[in-house]
């Protein structure tokens, strides 16, 4: 029994109850992992596809006179599951109209076997973001999907939020590759142009693109963008200077896995003589070989007797050769009916 909890040598009812539950749910699952004291337990289960779940049992303060909260990982879908991956209580009766005097580990075991029989289909698993873009400032502003829009209206990015634009511009950056640069919340180009200059700007599409292209953020862009065509060609260049020892290896894998075939096919053929050989000396079959020995010993022995009775054989060889086949006779017989006894 377990120690009391509250300093008493002797736990209250309650207590144990509770003990008495997690005893059934030990009994039901002796690799069931206890993750907290008297209170938080874990079941692995092994769907058919070999990919296992886990059942979280949790034993509240006070289970066992309410039922224990289930809960599955990682998340699925299921009949029996809701949207925060806990077990409904339609998953068994005993969840629906628990009683202290029903059995934890039973009813888990019976939970376990529905989800065994009809598997849980496992969602795939989201990968949380590297960083986040913080909520618009109070002017509410909303980037345009369109790049073009964006470098084509200083006012955009002007009212964007400058820690917002440079999580812009490395949001879902790949840390292998080259970080991209900062976006400027704003263009001191722009400052030093007189209102005919910014007019001519937007209406004079070469005028802007020459502008354009003689941005500092753009020559920086450009500038990354070469360095990663040339980082690009050389992590190609190694990956083909490869490609032969990953040839020989594929080669290498290939010849063992043959050889792991042909050993496989003899370790089932040498377990399949075993299988046939030990089937020779099992209690049916030495009753078999006893019952076919005992009756050859009786036939030797009638006959001896009718030689006698033939005048073929004189007394002394009669009593001799007689008693000794009906001795292994009888011997064989009651080896077989001791078998017979063991056998049922």
């Amino acid at each position: 029994m377990y120690p009391g909890q509250w300093g008493s040598s002797q736990p209250d009812e309650t207590t144990a109850l509770k003990y008495k539950q997690i005893d059934s749910l030990r009994q039901c699952f002796p690799t069931v992992k206890e993750i907290s004291r008297d209170t938080l337990y874990e079941v692995a289960i092994t769907l058919p596809s070999r990919r296992i779940v886990t059942l979280r049992i949790t034993l509240g303060r006070d289970f066992p006179r309410v039922p224990p909260q289930l809960q599955i990982f990682p998340a699925v879908q299921h009949k029996f599951v809701d949207q925060q991956q806990n077990v409904l209580p339609q998953a068994h009766e005993n969840l629906q109209r628990w009683s202290v005097h029903a059995s934890l580990g039973k009813t888990i075991y019976e939970i376990v076997q529905q989800f065994v029989q009809q598997p849980p289909q496992i969602l795939p698993q989201n990968v949380p973001p590297t960083s986040t873009i913080p909520p618009p400032s109070s002017n509410n502003f909303i980037p345009s999907p369109n790049p073009q829009n964006n470098f084509g209206s200083t006012s955009g990015l002007q009212n964007l939020p400058p820690s917002s634009v440079t999580l812009v511009g490395q949001q879902n950056q790949p840390k292998t590759h080259t970080p991209l640069p900062v976006i400027p919340g704003s263009f001191p180009e722009l400052d030093s142009k007189s209102p005919p200059e910014l007019a001519q700007l937007l209406n004079d599409e070469n005028e802007f693109k020459k502008f354009f292209e003689n941005l500092s953020a753009v020559s920086t862009m450009r500038k990354v963008r070469d360095d990663l065509r040339i980082n690009n060609e050389e992590l190609a260049k190694r990956n083909l200077a490869k490609e032969a020892e990953i040839e020989r290896i594929k080669r290498e894998l290939s010849t063992r896995h043959q050889a792991v075939n042909e050993k496989r096919s003899s370790f089932e053929q040498k377990a399949q003589r075993q299988q046939e050989v030990m089937k020779q000396f099992s209690t049916p079959a030495l009753i078999d070989h006893l019952t076919v020995a005992a009756h050859e010993a009786e036939l030797e022995s009638d006959a001896i007797a009718n030689k006698f009775l033939n005048g073929e054989i004189d007394q002394k060889t009669f009593i001799r050769d007689f008693m000794e086949k009906r001795k292994l006779y009888h011997l064989r017989s009651a080896k077989k009916e001791s078998l017979i006894m063991l056998a049922r």
